[in-house]
């Protein structure tokens, strides 16, 4: 009759646990073997957030600790005259009136009473339930939206995709930009366009022909 062996080879088995096949010869001595199938984790690359103007918190440092300049919904809309964040000003010559500020985390979600402001928490959610974890292929790039897009923090961005490359061993990375985030990105890649390691760029509100409307607020 042959070899044969068991489990037989009509029946569908699952993988997910090794399973041990026993082989019986034709002289009814038997050998068993264990099958284990790993399945390797979708490539993808690490993702980073880069927020736009004012979607990073700002910070003080008092004797109680840090004051949260922004955001904080409840000073921000019940102090009457914002003098508490006169401290975010730049003097004339363009430099910080308060040089002891601190950068804080991308700003995610504030509530005040019923009121609630969700900037990335929903995105950070969404990312979470498709598998991705923070710290780890989901990064966040707070910085100083005061300045703008200046050599700083383009400089700040590079630094951030060497670090996010060098800590999962990835040759790219995608990101998602928003507002003033995208233009940082852009001025990145045009001082990189041969080693910015950026797969895939979205844009989210990116005012990538200017703002000309702004003109009639002013």
């Amino acid at each position: 009759a042959g070899a044969s062996f068991s489990p037989a080879d009509n029946v569908a088995q699952n993988f997910s646990t090794p399973i041990t096949f026993t082989v019986t010869a034709e002289d009814e001595t038997t050998r068993e073997y264990t099958v284990t199938v790993v399945v390797s984790p979708q490539l993808r690359n690490p993702v980073i957030i880069v927020p736009g103007v004012l979607g990073t918190e700002i910070n003080r440092p008092t004797e109680d600790g840090l004051e949260k300049l922004w955001l904080d919904l409840e000073h921000n809309l019940t102090d009457i005259g914002d003098q508490f964040m006169d401290a975010l000003q730049f003097k004339t010559d363009l430099t910080p009136s308060d040089t002891t500020l601190t950068i804080g985390d991308v700003i995610r979600k504030a509530t005040l009473k019923v009121f609630s402001y969700d900037y990335s928490d929903g995105l950070i959610t969404e990312f979470k339930n498709q598998g991705y974890i923070e710290g780890t292929d989901l990064f966040l790039f707070p910085y100083d939206w005061r300045y703008g897009v200046n050599e700083d923090n383009v400089n700040k961005l590079k630094q951030k995709i060497t670090d996010v490359l060098a800590q999962t061993g990835a040759e790219e990375v995608d990101i998602i930009a928003h507002s003033t985030g995208g233009l940082l990105v852009k001025k990145y890649v045009v001082e990189n366009p041969l080693d910015n390691h950026i797969d895939k760029a979205v844009f989210v509100g990116v005012p990538n022909t200017g703002a000309p409307k702004a003109f009639k607020a002013l």
